[in-house]
């Protein structure tokens, strides 16, 4: 996390393990303790570089042929699936907006781009920008997700955490859309920018910044979110009924007395 003048700079990410748990939050971001990088990152990482890489060298091969740019050799099945069917996708989005008279919006506006609320002290980074209708000014974000699952809360909160940052960063358009695009799922789904959702972005931000000032950060457990967090112990995760006690106070039990009970 970057501070400015001893103020922190929140992200988009930030929301998310905040949502998960303040005390996760507090472990992950103002004590450094990041997930070990393993497959599924790794996947993630890949076809974001390809993504991006993609609309680079697009324009000088035809459409039909967009399929001999994934790099099929240096790829696991899985994952040349994943890259055939998104330039397929991206190849049907050009001959409808082509239909529509509209190819010149093909190529993002931009790609992979850093945005900053320098009054607010928020950043976060987006993987791409598409005119939604570049002569209504409206603007898509668009959202690379590699994962099994899709969280559509999750999605409709990065959408108003983004709309903060937009103006501020570079006041084309208008942000009223989100399109998350997963190759895994081969799926493209779209939100719209939402009062409740942005309502929901206000007051995690006021409250993240309320545990940063005070050092309180309560820990939000539960019997099935445990297995999938393990930040604490499950003593302190207040998750479960654990009763401490004294080892004076175990009886002795030899295993003759255990026998003799089976028996």
């Amino acid at each position: 996390m970057r501070w400015s003048d001893g103020v922190p700079w929140l992200r988009k990410s930030c929301l998310e393990d905040w949502s998960w748990c303040p005390w996760k939050f507090k472990h992950v971001w103002l004590d450094g303790n990041h997930a070990l990088p393993n497959r599924q990152m790794a996947v993630g990482t890949r076809f974001h570089e390809f993504a991006n890489q993609f609309f680079e060298v697009c324009g000088t091969v035809d459409p039909e042929e967009w399929e001999l740019l994934v790099p099929v050799n240096d790829l696991q099945p899985d994952e040349v699936e994943m890259w055939v069917w998104f330039v397929q996708e991206e190849r049907r989005r050009l001959y409808k907006l082509v239909d529509a008279g509209r190819g010149d919006e093909f190529q993002p506006i931009f790609r992979e781009f850093k945005m900053e609320n320098k009054e607010r002290f928020l950043e976060s980074t987006c993987d791409r920008a598409d005119w939604e209708c570049r002569e209504l000014g409206m603007v898509a974000l668009v959202e690379y997700k590699t994962g099994e699952k899709v969280n559509d809360r999750s999605l409709e909160r990065q959408l108003a955490f983004y709309s903060l940052l937009w103006k501020e960063t570079l006041g084309i358009g208008e942000v009223s859309v989100l399109r998350l695009i997963n190759p895994r799922l081969q799926i493209v789904k779209e939100y719209e920018l939402t009062k409740r959702a942005l309502t929901e972005v206000e007051g995690m931000i006021r409250d993240m910044r309320f545990a940063i000032q005070s050092g309180e950060f309560p820990r939000k457990c539960g019997e099935r979110k445990y297995p999938y967090c393990r930040v604490c112990t499950p003593q302190e995760s207040g998750a479960f009924r654990c009763q401490e006690f004294d080892i004076c106070d175990v009886d002795d039990v030899t295993f003759e007395e255990v026998d003799e009970e089976w028996d």
